[in-house]
């Protein structure tokens, strides 16, 4: 079968989103919503930023609810982004519900503030006092801040972190009281914990760090794994293990022993495949109201150690 002839069609698919007046998003289940995954920011309100991006004005952008077929409703996108954040962002007892979940409850958290932030940046759809909700109810919540302090500190340190980055709108509804709250009382935790972990790894000796690989006692198949990969990057591969297994202490040691010391690229937990390929720059986005592209983690090496 012969190959289909292959031409840059990026200026036709610019011209047809030119055309573009109303972008409509339909879901045709209430299993999820909005501010559940990155897909519905990156798809929906991809669209919307390309849109006006190309035109210079904002498109209307509609949200289809065909969850129940005898009744389907079409809202305003921002007016289910208000519907969302009342009925689950902030709601007492799905918040209450996610504490049983530990770890993963407040990895939920922070994706939940994350998605609200994709979505803002991209379609401009979170007043302020959306945000001045998510700190009173998430950073600001001593009994939120006690959880997230107890079953993941991480999640504590990216919310507040997303918040503090985030500008003030033309309105100034963000407190100052709030941001200087964020910055004392949320993050001091994660941050004791980052200080003393990078502390730790100063003391550890080079030397130290490339005999981690040999003295590893686990299976050999990881670091035959590791070797072949370092010989040929397009391998790839996936470490996986138990924890305390020793995945990043010997993938440390591996990249010590490389002729020229590669870099160990580290990723937050749950950080999304943006930030490990590339994507939108979420805080560029909402300082400038414009599309900008994030650097990929992978892109400062043509191969080297990821631990996540």
């Amino acid at each position: 079968m012969d190959k289909m002839p292959q031409r840059d069609a990026r200026p036709v698919f610019a011209e047809r989103l030119r055309s573009i007046q109303v972008a409509l998003h339909n879901q045709d289940n209430r299993e999820h919503d909005i501010f559940d995954s990155d897909d519905y920011f990156q798809f929906h309100g991809g669209m919307v930023a390309s849109i006006r991006a190309l035109t210079g004005t904002q498109p209307k952008a509609y949200f289809g609810d065909s969850s129940r077929p005898d009744a389907v409703q079409i809202r305003d996108l921002k007016e289910e982004a208000l519907r969302v954040y009342r009925t689950r962002v902030i709601n007492p007892k799905w918040i209450e519900s996610i504490k049983r979940h530990g770890y993963k409850g407040g990895l939920e958290l922070a994706s939940t503030v994350d998605y609200i932030f994709g979505f803002d940046a991209t379609a401009q759809i979170a007043p302020d006092f959306i945000y001045e909700g998510l700190a009173e109810h998430y950073a600001l919540s001593q009994e939120i801040r006690d959880f997230l302090g107890a079953s993941n500190a991480w999640a504590l340190h990216a919310i507040a972190e997303r918040l503090l980055k985030r500008p003030t709108a033309s309105s100034g509804k963000i407190l100052r009281r709030q941001r200087s709250m964020l910055c004392d009382a949320s993050c001091l935790r994660a941050r004791r914990c980052w200080k003393r972990r990078a502390s730790a790894r100063e003391r550890l000796p080079n030397e130290a760090t490339r005999l981690s690989f040999f003295c590893n006692c686990r299976p050999d198949e990881m670091k035959l794994a590791l070797l072949l990969a370092a010989v040929d990057w397009r391998l790839g591969g996936l470490l996986r293990g138990d924890k305390g297994a020793g995945k990043t202490t010997t993938a440390r040691g591996l990249a010590m022993l490389l002729p020229e010391p590669a870099p160990f690229i580290n990723l937050p937990i749950g950080a999304t495949e943006d930030r490990l390929l590339g994507g939108l720059h979420l805080e560029r986005a909402l300082k400038e109201r414009a599309c900008a592209e994030a650097r990929p983690a992978l892109r400062s090496a043509s191969w080297s150690p990821v631990d996540r």
